[in-house]
């Protein structure tokens, strides 16, 4: 889509109140999420409650960290959860066991553990998560420690902390199982149908001669991206899908180009159109209907009657009307091949140059030496409150500098937030109430607007999960109301502590900067264009389908991917005159590249 830099969706950097408004708008399913959230969140308040569980907060953060946007994406990170926490409780014992009585061995272990945690977070794609969560577990030990050095109650501590982490991972299963479950199998025709009747009812206002309301360019971006998304997932659930997937690639595809000549003429002035005109319309409109019942029913499309070649009186309308009809008749050129079966690439357990790359090992010195600065000053000033300056540093740890300052930057918003709606609760409501039920229904006044944002986009869905986390540490840390307010000092002052540290750490240290990583995706994106464009004579007609469907595909997402890391190089510190240049550059270059595909 040609789109001007003003129209672009709005960053981090720009309009604050245009970046809320599109961060959290609606979208199909998004509602049905945060009620997943709402029931997990209160059978856990309940559980523990009435079985006298502890760590409370515990278990409603896994939960934030296991309940997603489908189902099938909710068991994946449930299982991680629940690996993870096994292999942790396991590795925490042994540490326990082995250093009780020797602090300096016990801090180096702790150290090695969070060295190969974040060696493994950078080069393994599949235990890249489990090794995250193993140096999380590791220095969220030592800091509990350095506090209350008692090995007995810290074994117990250490057993109940893996209890409270598993049993939430498993009911976030079930609820999103049996409570307005979200299987991608199912949502992905839903959502196909649901953007193909848009651009119906945009073709009914065209020729009715009816004013249309534009579909803005970052709503068109986020649906196409959905669709592409539930794919992948469809594909991880159901094998026949997965087989099929040049087949279903090829319909996707063929909304994507529908869609986005809909997107165009949203913009087009609405007037009287020649006959000529109003029977390609027509014509259009009738085989995207026909589309639609295919979908439905899950049949080849064919197209009826051939579709009238536009005017050209108007050029804008003739040549998205022209789009809109090769979209089709290529569809339906291709709706008796039969695809051959394609199984899946297996994801490689560990990055092909884990051993040759240095910039795996720097990152988890980095961050080693981030916690072990934090870890001096906590125990040089005697300040247990600020422990999670340690944790901090292994949070923000991110392969470059834009993304860490990003996460940085969410983290710390979200934890003002979440620190602010707790003291005034902590002031104002807490001294007053005096029923369970009414807490309850307090912290998911909370708690569920925080599940909203946690389950937006990549850009600020980290700041949901850091105002729930911060609200429940404040208020929900003796498992019941609280009001000691210099536990939401304390932890705002330890994540300013832990942020600061870590930005310097990782600026001035082997910075690692999205530059070199947007360059090299800006290439992948030229390369896949320049296939798309490829011919070779002696390959058969369905070949060359299956391979066109899946090179346009691989081109939109790497669109997609440029477009997040160039958010996140806007986030970068040291900025030079050069780096600005790029970042100008790169916008428009982004917006040249979508108009080529």
């Amino acid at each position: 889509m040609a789109l001007s830099p003003d129209t672009r969706p709005p960053g981090l950097a720009g309009n604050l109140g245009a970046f809320l408004r599109a961060e959290l708008a609606p979208y199909p399913g998004r509602l049905d999420a945060v009620i997943r959230f709402g029931v997990c969140i209160t059978l856990v308040m309940l559980l523990t409650f009435f079985l006298q569980l502890p760590f409370l907060e515990l278990g409603i953060i896994v939960i934030f960290f296991t309940v997603m946007e489908n189902t099938v994406l909710t068991y994946l990170s449930s299982g991680l959860v629940i690996g993870g926490a096994l292999l942790v409780a396991v590795l925490n014992n042994l540490l326990l066991g082995l250093t009780i009585d020797y602090p300096f061995v016990r801090i180096l272990l702790s150290s090695l553990l969070v060295f190969f945690g974040m060696y493994f977070f950078r080069v393994g794609p599949l235990i890249g998560n489990i090794g995250y969560m193993w140096a999380l577990c590791a220095i969220f030990l030592q800091s509990n420690m350095a506090a209350l050095p008692v090995g007995e109650l810290m074994l117990r501590l250490n057993l109940w902390s893996t209890v409270v982490s598993i049993y939430p991972a498993i009911l976030a299963c079930i609820v999103c199982t049996l409570v307005r479950p979200d299987f991608p199998s199912r949502s992905l025709p839903t959502e196909a149908l649901r953007q193909l009747r848009a651009v119906i009812h945009l073709l009914e206002d065209k020729i009715n001669g009816q004013a249309s309301r534009p579909l803005p360019p970052d709503i068109v971006e986020r649906d196409l991206g959905r669709l592409h998304r539930l794919l992948e997932f469809a594909s991880l659930e159901k094998k026949a899908i997965r087989l099929q997937k040049t087949r279903h690639l090829t319909r996707l595809n063929t909304i994507d180009r529908l869609y986005i000549a809909a997107a165009h003429l949203s913009r087009l002035p609405s007037e009287a159109a020649d006959p000529k005109t109003l029977e390609t319309l027509r014509g259009v409109r009738d085989a995207c209907v026909d589309f639609g019942a295919a979908l439905e029913e899950d049949l080849p499309f064919r197209l009826r009657n051939d579709i009238a070649a536009p005017a050209d009186e108007d050029a804008a309308l003739a040549a998205e009307l022209r789009e809109m009809r090769d979209a089709l008749r290529a569809l339906s050129s291709v709706s008796d091949v039969e695809y051959s079966p394609v199984e899946g690439k297996k994801m490689p357990l560990l990055l092909p140059d884990a051993a040759t790359n240095p910039a795996y090992v720097r990152f988890a010195l980095k961050t080693v030496l981030a916690t072990l600065v934090c870890l001096g000053i906590y125990k040089s000033t005697q300040w247990e409150g600020i422990h999670t300056c340690m944790l901090t540093c292994i949070i923000m740890a991110q392969p470059s500098l834009g993304a860490t300052a990003q996460k940085g930057l969410l983290r710390v918003s979200g934890c003002l937030v979440g620190s602010l709606v707790a003291l005034l609760i902590s002031i104002l409501i807490i001294p007053h109430l005096d029923d369970l039920t009414w807490y309850i229904l307090l912290c998911l006044a909370v708690l569920m607007p925080a599940a909203w944002v946690a389950v937006g986009s990549a850009r600020s869905n980290y700041a949901g999960v850091q105002i729930a986390f911060a609200f429940t540490l404040a208020l929900m840390a003796a498992s019941g109301p609280s009001i000691d307010l210099t536990e939401i000092r304390d932890r705002l002052i330890g994540i300013m502590v832990g942020v600061a540290v870590s930005t310097v750490i990782h600026t001035l240290i082997w910075p690692e900067k999205e530059e070199t990583s947007l360059r090299r995706t800006m290439a992948d994106l030229l390369r896949a264009a320049a296939a798309m464009t490829e011919a070779d004579p002696g390959e058969s007609p369905e070949a060359r389908q299956a391979r066109l469907r899946e090179t346009e595909s691989r081109a939109w997402n790497l669109l997609a991917k440029c477009r997040e890391i160039q958010g996140r190089v806007a986030l970068e510190p040291d900025w030079t005159a050069q780096d600005r240049a790029f970042a100008r550059h790169s916008r428009r270059w982004i917006n040249d590249a979508q108009d080529m595909l």
